[in-house]
Formats: structure tokens, C-alpha cells, sequence
């Protein structure tokens, strides 16, 4: 019975989600204005229900992913087949029976289509859509007992019979007086997604829009008033996009461009206006073409043109220059949008979270730069060349012979975790002022973090190395020596980031996600920071304490006290290795991430009076750094901190401006027993306009055994929070 419930509520769930899919969204409150609008003609809007709920039926019999059915992700395709059926036939059994095998040719278009484009990364959009009806349509032309529906012809009647003839007259009034020719076919396009052909559904749409998101509103007007531009300008007549429908490919390829691939910013915006006229002329073109076999275009300029631009931003030189592509999905642009800001915070702008750490023990010196003047130029300019100095020389003596430099026969240390792919060994060090040309990098080691990630050290002393090609390396791992070989004057190491397994492959700008700086005797922490020229760095060591209490192990439970009550918390990770907290008292869950180096929040949802909200600001970002009274800072995204009601009007020029902030601050303090005890001090300001609102200062005390207690004050009242155990306990 329960299995029976779960399946019941797997598949309600994606039918619901089935609707706001179309628009990138798996807003509930949008997916019931869409579900209403369908329902304006009943026999469409129950068409498109069953032929959605077919093919997340044969999706749940097949045993499809979880996820995907419960998303509508296997649903949407399969309602606008049904849509599209509903708007052409009357309904009755033989269409009920067609629309069941559609939604059944739907999924299988789709899971097809899905297994070639997720190779290259790129969405399905409303490909299976688009396919499964267009076969339909042909295949019923020898249908003799389907009947045409008359929704088309009759829409008077079907009005008439709904609300008399007050709603034929108001119906006249608001499409044919009331609104602008523009404003009208603007409307009449959104509800033509749904096989409606009236501005008042068009405005309930985007009503629903307006609620969901204020950037996909924006650009749904953007996109569309770019295109009707276009078309006036070339001398079209615009009255096509009310007699094939064809306007909703301008608002999709809008939102999908704008907003949802792309991060929403002022650029993204830019290639909206630059792409709508693309759409038009896609739609003109197809149009022509498809009426050889009687069949309408619908959606596919919006897919061709979605599909292309981001199949050709994978080939840029410069990822995430200007337009950066979406790398987690939370199907909303505004929350794409602010969770992208943090990313940037705390990563920069690399793709990858792979860390790589300074190789070497010990402090080194930058003697060649990014943009170096000697050898870092061009394609090789993003590489680093190391040495070690005292008292600003990288020799004693008079520096004439290899072991006079301080570097030389120095261990080297892989900077990250991968394998080695290519070794280059047995090429004889240089004599001090003397280069190799001919073995331009001298013996050298690749090793390959990830996919188009790869990182190179070269002048290495020859028959040093330690490990092969082939073998595994761990971060910190001893690879081979400092030599003198190649195009090397002097010993020094040469360290670079690239794309390619190849050696001198072009480089790639890529941080180092920790390390320490030197400055008048003073050490400060630098995170996913890339050092300059002449800079003092080292590799930092990690404070154990700190890892060890932020170390949340899948199953493990706590117990946490909040004003005399018991909060149980818990540590789960998701289907796709995500560690979250969910507390079972207060059904609040925080995703967290610790990688070693730092502890850090990526989201949390649930109650916000709750101690693991508090415990979510207190502890937003934990650097496990053994320096004391250094400040480390990091941004909230907006939408895990404000209200619907306080980010609306914020939302819609957040692209371009953002006036709304919530900064977090922390540092770490040492109590008199250093080395068992200490504890962090976090503040958090929500700033309007730069200018502080509101303030939240916590303390989190910890010891060996982990966290103690959380000390905090909202709203100028103190919140004292104890964890009393840490392990195990019954159900």
C-alpha cells in the first residue's frame, strides 16, 4: 500500500511539473496557471493530460530514472503532443486510444535523442515533440474515422456556452479593442505554446510568468519585441505570427538564451536582441519549406537556434568570458543567477572545482608571472616559473655551478590528484647561462586532473622521477627534482595549467585553491587566488581541529538543543553524491561540501527559525586555516536569504545591477589552549544600496571532540545552541 501511495505521488508530481517544463520551470504555483489554461477548451486540456501522463506511465514501467519522472522532464514533450492532437481532433475514444500510443512514440523519441545530444552536452528542448507529431499528423491523414475538431470554427459557441454572451463581448473587447496590435499578438503567441489562440490566455500566462520569474518575463518581451521589430523592418507582415503561431519560438528561444543556459547578464540580453531576428528568418524559411508536407514549423526555429549557440559556445577560447553557461540548473533564472555570483566568489572562473596546490614544500618565490616579459607570452602566457630565494638571490656563492642555486634537487609534489599521462625523462641538465632550444621544456610531467584539465611541470632534473606513466597521484605526492634541462639558464620550476595531455599545450588561467603569502613576516591565507610576480608563497597547512569537527559522515545523527527542545539532525547524500543535513524536527536540509581545505553551505531550504539555519549563517564558510585573526569573506545568494516579496522589483534589474547584498564574514579565534580548543566568530550584514540593514553575529565554540555550541544573536536576542551528542542514537 505504501509502495502504491509513493507511486501514486511520483506520478502526480510529474504530471504537475509536466506543464512549467516547457517554460524551464518546476514551479508548482506556475504549473496550475498552465494547467488551468489547457483546461479552457476541456477536451484540449484533457488530451494534453493524457498523452503526459501515458509517457510518464511507460516511463515508470520501464523503470526510467526517478528523478525524470518525477520532474516532468518525461512529461512535457508527450503534453504538447497531446496539446497538439486536441487542438486538430475531436475528442472521443479513437483519440483517446492515439493519444495513449503518443505519449509512448514520445518517450521513445526522447530517451533516444537525450542518449546522442547528452554527449555533447546540449538539451532535447521539444526535439521528441516536434518529431512524434509531425509523424502523427502524416500517419492520420489515412485515419478515416478521426473527426476535426470545430474549437476553431466554434469558438463563439464554446464561449457562449461557458459564459453567455457577457463573455463573447468582453472576449471581442479585450483582443480586438482594448489591447495594441503588438501587445495583442504578443499574448495570443504566449498562449499558442499551449495550442491556444486568444490574448486572454496569453495573459494569464504571463501573469503566471511574472510570479515565476521577472527575468523570463523581461526577456519573453525583450525577445519578442526584437523579433516584431525585425519583421516591420524587413516588411513582413506581422499578422503571420496570429495565423501560424509561430510567435512563441522568439519568447522561448528569449528565456532559454537569456536566462536559463546562459547566466542572465547584460550580455546574455545583448545575444537575445542579436538572435530573435535569426528566429524570424528560420521561421519564415522552415514555414516554406515544411508546407510541401502540411506540416507547421512549431517549435523548431527556437530548437535549431538554442541547439547552435550553445553547441558553438563549447568552442570558445575564453569559457564563462562574457556570456557564462549554467553549470548547476535550479530552473530559475534568478536563482541561477545568484548562485552563479557566489560560485564566482568562491571559485573565480573556473570550470572545474578540481583544486590544485603549489607544488613544492616550503616557501618559493615567483620569478616569471602570468604574462611573464621573458617566456610567458601568447598562448603560454598563464604559466608560473618558481625558485627559492634568500635575501633576494636564488644562489650562494657566485652562482656558477646547478647545486648553488637553493631550488636545485628540491623535491617536486603533484599539485592535485590524477594520473600521469606523459613523461619526458633523460635529457641532460644545462650548465649555468646555458639553454637547451632543441628540448625546449626539458624532462617533464603531465598529469591529467579531469577532462580538459591537465597540468605540466618542466626543467625537471633528469632520472629524478619517481612514478611512471600510468600511475595515480595524490595531492602532496613526491613526483621528481628540481633540475636545469631545457630552455633553463638557471634551476628553476616552470608550473602550468592546460587544456591538452600534450606537452607545451597552450596554457589556461587556473587558480591555485590555496596558499599562503608572505608579506613583512606576516602569512596571510590566499584563496583560489593565482600569485604575482616576485610574490612569497608556500603551501599552508590544515588546522585538524577544524577539519575534524566540519567532517560530517553520511549516517551520522546529532542531537541539537534550541530553547529546552531536541532538534535530530541527520547526514544523507542524494543520488548524485551530494552530502546534505536534513533535521527531522523542523524538516529544514542544508546541503554542505567539505573538500579537505574548507568547509562551506551550498544551499539550505526549510525553517528559518530553526538551529540549522542558524547553524547555515554561523558556519557559511569555514577555511580550515591554522592563522588566527584573519577575515575571510563570502556572499549569500539572495534567494537563500530574503523573500519573494522584498527580491521582486531586485529581480528584474539584477542582471545589470544588484543593490540588495548579503555579505558574511568569519575568523577564526585561538582560546589559551591552542591546540585543543578554539573558536570561530561569524558576521553577517544584509546591505540596501551599500548601506547595512540588518546584522547577525554569531560564535561557534569547538574542541576536539567537534562542534560545542553556537552562540547567536537575531534581532538583538540571544539564541544559545548546544550539540550535547554526536554519533548514533536509536530511532
Amino acid at each position: 500500500m505504501h509502495k502504491a501511495i509513493n507511486i501514486v505521488k511520483e506520478m502526480g508530481k510529474g504530471l504537475l511539473l509536466s506543464y512549467p517544463q516547457i517554460f524551464f520551470s518546476k514551479s508548482f504555483m506556475f504549473s496550475f496557471f498552465l494547467l488551468f489554461i489547457t483546461f479552457i477548451f476541456p477536451t484540449l486540456g484533457l488530451t494534453g493530460l493524457v498523452c503526459a501522463l501515458s509517457s510518464l506511465t511507460f516511463a515508470k514501467i520501464l523503470n526510467l530514472p526517478y528523478h525524470k519522472i518525477s520532474s516532468g522532464y518525461y512529461g512535457y514533450n508527450a503534453l504538447l503532443v497531446g496539446l497538439g492532437i486536441g487542438s486538430y481532433y475531436e475528442w472521443g475514444l479513437i483519440v483517446f486510444d492515439l493519444t495513449i500510443f503518443a505519449g509512448l512514440l514520445t518517450l521513445l523519441i526522447q530517451v533516444f535523442i537525450e542518449g546522442i545530444f547528452t554527449k555533447y552536452r546540449l538539451p532535447i528542448l521539444s526535439l521528441p515533440f516536434l518529431l512524434s507529431l509531425w509523424l502523427i499528423q502524416l500517419a492520420t491523414h489515412q485515419f478515416e474515422f478521426l473527426s476535426i475538431t470545430d474549437r476553431g470554427i466554434f469558438l463563439m459557441n464554446h464561449l457562449f456556452n461557458w459564459g453567455g454572451i457577457n463573455a463573447i463581448q468582453w472576449y471581442d473587447y479585450f483582443n480586438n479593442e482594448l489591447l495594441p496590435t503588438p501587445i495583442k499578438y504578443f499574448f495570443i503567441s504566449l498562449s499558442s505554446i499551449f495550442f491556444q489562440d486568444n490574448a486572454v490566455a496569453g495573459l494569464f500566462i504571463f501573469i503566471g510568468l511574472v510570479l515565476y520569474s521577472r527575468i523570463a518575463a523581461s526577456l519573453s518581451v525583450i525577445g519578442f519585441a526584437t523579433a516584431y521589430g525585425f519583421m516591420h523592418l524587413m516588411g513582413i507582415q506581422t499578422d503571420q505570427m496570429n495565423t501560424f503561431f509561430v510567435g512563441f519560438n522568439f519568447i522561448l528561444t528569449a528565456i532559454a538564451i537569456g536566462g536559463f543556459f546562459i547566466i542572465p547578464s547584460l550580455y546574455s540580453y545583448l545575444w537575445v536582441i542579436v538572435l530573435s531576428p535569426l528566429v524570424v528568418i528560420l521561421t519564415i524559411g522552415l514555414t516554406n519549406m515544411l508546407n510541401t508536407w502540411q506540416l507547421s514549423v512549431y517549435s523548431l526555429p527556437f530548437n535549431l537556434i538554442v541547439i547552435l549557440f550553445l553547441y558553438i559556445l563549447f568552442y570558445r577560447t575564453s569559457p564563462r568570458k562574457k556570456l557564462a553557461e549554467t553549470m548547476v540548473q535550479e530552473f530559475m533564472p534568478e536563482k541561477n543567477l545568484y548562485s552563479y555570483l557566489n560560485y564566482k566568489n568562491r571559485f573565480g572562473n573556473t570550470l572545474h572545482k578540481i583544486h590544485l596546490m603549489p607544488p613544492f614544500w616550503g616557501e618559493w618565490t615567483i620569478q616569471q608571472a602570468y604574462d611573464g616579459a621573458i617566456t610567458h607570452k601568447e598562448q603560454f602566457r598563464h604559466a608560473l616559473d618558481f625558485v627559492i630565494t634568500y635575501n633576494g638571490l636564488t644562489y650562494k656563492g657566485d652562482g656558477s655551478q646547478l647545486t648553488d642555486y637553493y631550488c636545485y634537487n628540491k623535491l617536486v609534489l603533484s599539485p592535485g590528484y590524477g594520473t600521469v599521462v606523459k613523461i619526458i625523462d633523460n635529457i641532460e641538465d644545462n650548465n649555468i647561462g646555458d639553454v637547451n632550444t632543441i628540448n625546449n621544456w626539458g624532462n617533464t610531467i603531465v598529469i591529467k586532473h579531469a577532462e580538459y584539465l591537465y597540468s605540466q611541470l618542466s626543467h625537471l632534473k633528469g632520472g629524478s622521477f619517481k612514478v611512471k606513466e600510468g600511475d595515480f597521484v595524490k595531492v602532496g605526492q613526491p613526483l621528481a627534482l628540481v633540475g636545469n634541462s631545457g630552455r633553463s639558464p638557471e634551476p628553476h620550476l616552470h608550473f602550468q595549467v592546460q587544456a591538452y595531455p600534450y606537452v607545451g599545450s597552450p596554457t589556461i588561467e587556473y587558480p591555485f585553491a590555496r596558499y599562503l603569502i608572505k608579506s613583512n613576516q606576516t602569512k596571510t591565507l590566499k584563496v583560489f587566488s593565482i600569485p604575482k610576480q616576485d610574490d612569497i608563497i608556500e603551501t599552508p597547512a590544515i588546522n585538524n581541529l577544524l577539519n575534524n569537527a566540519f567532517h560530517f559522515i553520511p549516517g551520522q545523527r546529532i542531537d541539537v538543543i534550541l530553547n529546552n527542545a531536541t532538534y535530530k539532525w541527520e547526514v544523507f547524500t542524494d543520488s548524485f553524491n551530494n552530502t546534505y543535513i536534513y533535521c527531522h524536527t523542523s524538516r529544514s536540509y542544508a546541503y554542505i561540501y567539505n573538500d579537505g581545505l574548507s568547509f562551506y553551505f551550498n544551499s539550505f531550504s526549510g525553517n528559518k527559525n530553526s538551529p540549522l539555519y542558524y547553524f547555515y549563517k554561523s558556519n557559511y564558510r569555514i577555511e580550515f586555516t591554522t592563522i588566527a585573526d584573519q577575515t575571510f569573506k563570502d556572499e549569500f545568494p539572495l534567494h537563500q536569504i530574503f523573500s519573494f516579496k522584498i527580491l521582486f522589483f531586485h529581480d528584474l534589474i539584477a542582471p545589470f545591477f544588484r543593490f540588495i547584498k548579503t555579505t558574511y564574514y568569519s575568523v577564526l579565534t585561538q582560546t589559551e589552549n591552542n591546540f585543543a580548543e578554539c573558536e570561530l566568530l561569524s558576521h553577517v550584514e544584509n546591505k540596501f544600496f551599500n548601506r547595512t540593514v540588518k546584522t547577525y553575529t554569531s560564535s561557534t565554540k569547538i574542541d576536539k571532540d567537534g562542534i560545542i555550541s553556537i552562540e547567536a544573536y537575531v534581532k538583538n536576542k540571544k539564541v544559545f545552541i548546544k550539540f550535547i551528542y554526536k554519533g548514533k542514537y536509536e530511532n
